[in-house]
């Protein structure tokens, strides 16, 4: 998880972190993931501007993480999941 306290945004931080762990993860032969709330668009184009790019949606809900198919509810949070590629 990264979070960034207010005060400290848009100084490139979760850019630098991301793009580290990211880094690392490749070197390992691993297939890093960043699974993000919708609405935070920041942080989708954060993850954007190193190569992630949109895979699926997911929604969650107590924990459980269940498909999203052409339906919705309230109580369920829609989650974006991006995966950085391999290749280069």
């Amino acid at each position: 998880m990264i979070r960034t306290r207010e005060g400290h945004m848009r100084k490139g931080f979760a850019k630098a972190v991301l793009s580290e762990a990211s880094r690392q993860l490749l070197k390992d032969g691993k297939t890093p993931f960043y699974q993000v709330r919708r609405v935070n668009t920041a942080s989708v184009r954060t993850a954007a501007t190193i190569g992630y790019r949109e895979v699926f949606c997911l929604f969650s809900c107590s924990g459980r993480l269940v498909l999203h198919h052409g339906s919705s509810a309230n109580a369920l949070v829609p989650r974006r999941v991006l995966v950085q590629p391999t290749g280069g």
